[in-house]
């Protein structure tokens, strides 16, 4: 049964924008005044759904609520994830790299029987999700699941236009606490790939390898997004060091400590 109306729509904008005012001002600005190319579709019997007018036609195949809880149960179950690829890896083993790495997959497998990421955990290291749309999911995240770090891109400016009408976005934002962040990028900040890395290096690189991903809407703009994102954040992960790399290094600078070779003085 729908309960939302005109009123309540325009109180909840007002009040986010007031929100917006005080911890994101360019948020507020960007949207005080904005003009959507999409709109909020309140159905008595087909529910609540989001009509596109550029692309002529709905963001969900029914009433949208139903089918958020439809995916949320879906997820849950099977969620999506980052990860590094756990195959062992070719070289000689004498590079303590090598053995290394490849000690550390053999102990993996044993132990964890799985190369899965588990929902069943205190913490959740960090969760992406990507697109707000009508925002039940995020109600149902930053309520229920203890991630320690979350990521909201909302691509479409229209949508996220629409989800200050229907969201608590004070809430949501502030249901993170202690030492757990929340981060949210809004249209063409969401799809850079620059912004989105820094926050996984900010919070620890070495998150992006252990984090969910949830994917709440999909076209094929999109599509192509995600399958680029995702391997430059992986890939910049892989980058850090090479094992034996570091270790020479690091020796290499001991002894010219102990000959004392000249070493640079960023103070002059």
């Amino acid at each position: 049964m729908m309960t939302l109306d005109v009123e309540q729509l325009e109180s909840t904008f007002k009040k986010n924008l007031e929100f917006f005012k005080k911890h994101l001002p360019h948020l507020a600005e960007r949207f005080e005044n904005y003009e959507p190319q999409a709109q909020l579709v309140i159905d008595p019997v087909r529910g609540i759904n989001i009509y596109d007018k550029r692309k002529e036609c709905f963001l969900y195949p029914g009433d949208g609520r139903l089918i958020t809880s439809k995916q949320l149960a879906y997820w849950l179950n099977e969620p999506q994830f980052l990860t590094l690829s756990t195959k062992p890896l070719d070289g000689p083993n004498e590079w303590l790299h090598i053995r290394y790495i490849n000690e550390l997959n053999r102990l993996r497998e044993e132990i964890l029987g799985t190369t899965r990421l588990s929902l069943g955990v205190e913490r959740l290291p960090a969760l992406l999700v990507v697109g707000v749309g009508l925002g039940d999911h995020l109600k149902f995240i930053t309520e229920h699941l203890p991630v320690e770090n979350l990521l909201i891109l909302e691509p479409n400016e229209d949508f996220f236009y629409i989800s200050l009408h229907l969201l608590d976005w004070e809430k949501i934002l502030k249901s993170v606490k202690g030492k757990r962040s929340i981060y949210l990028l809004v249209g063409e900040e969401a799809k850079n790939p620059d912004r989105i890395i820094a926050y996984y290096n900010a919070i620890g690189p070495f998150k992006a390898t252990a984090s969910f991903l949830y994917i709440h809407y999909l076209d094929r703009e999109l599509k192509e997004f995600i399958k680029r994102l995702t391997a430059e954040i992986l890939s910049n992960v892989s980058f850090f060091g090479f094992f034996d790399d570091e270790m020479i290094s690091l020796r290499h600078t001991l002894e010219n400590i102990k000959k004392g070779v000249s070493l640079f003085n960023p103070y002059g």
